[in-house]
C-alpha cells in the first residue's frame, strides 16, 4: 500500500497514462494498463488521479483497438479498480461509450472461449439442418446445441479475469 501512495505522489499516474497514449506496442500497453489496475486498488487517490489525467478515457481508447486478449483483461482490470468507488471516474467511462465496449469485449471473448466440442456440434447440426432445408423461418431451429444431460458435452470453466 505504501508503494501504490509513492507512486502516485510522484506522478507515477501522469506516467502511466502517458506511455500508454504513445505506446503503439500491445505489450507495453498490457504492462501500463496492468501497474494502472495495480496502483489504483485499494488508493482512492490514485483514482482520482487517475481520472483527472485522463486515464478513464485512455482506457477505453485501448479497448477500442480491439487489443489481444491479454491486453484487453489488463484494461478492464484497470478500469474496474480506477471506477471502484469513484463515481467522478464511473462517469466518464459511461460518456466514453465504455458500457459497449465492455460488451463487445465480453461477446469476442466468449466466442473465442467456445469449447471446441460445442462448436463442431453446432457446426454439424447447423450442416444437417441446411440439408434438411430446415430455417428458423420454417420452424426449425436456428441452433441445436448439447443439453445439460450430455455426458460428453464439456463445459467451459475458464474464466478471463
Amino acid at each position: 500500500d505504501a508503494n501504490r501512495i509513492k507512486v502516485g505522489q510522484v506522478g507515477g499516474c501522469d506516467v502511466l497514462v502517458y506511455v500508454c497514449k504513445l505506446s503503439p506496442s500491445y505489450q507495453v500497453l498490457e504492462q501500463a494498463c496492468a501497474a494502472i489496475g495495480n496502483i489504483c486498488k485499494k488508493n482512492r487517490t490514485n483514482r482520482s488521479l487517475m481520472g483527472s489525467v485522463g486515464c478513464c478515457e485512455m482506457l477505453l481508447s485501448v479497448l477500442s483497438l480491439s487489443p489481444p486478449e491479454r491486453t484487453a483483461v489488463q484494461a478492464v482490470r484497470a478500469i474496474g479498480n480506477v471506477a471502484m468507488r469513484a463515481p467522478e471516474n464511473q462517469l466518464k467511462f459511461a460518456a466514453g461509450n465504455g458500457l459497449r465496449l465492455l460488451l463487445q469485449l465480453i461477446e469476442t471473448l466468449s466466442l473465442r472461449l467456445a469449447p471446441v466440442e460445442q462448436q463442431v456440434c453446432m457446426e454439424h447440426n447447423l450442416s444437417a439442418q441446411n440439408r434438411r432445408g430446415a430455417s428458423p423461418a420454417s420452424g426449425g431451429s436456428q441452433y441445436n446445441t448439447p443439453r445439460g444431460g450430455d455426458k460428453n458435452q464439456t463445459q467451459h470453466q475458464e474464466s478471463f479475469l
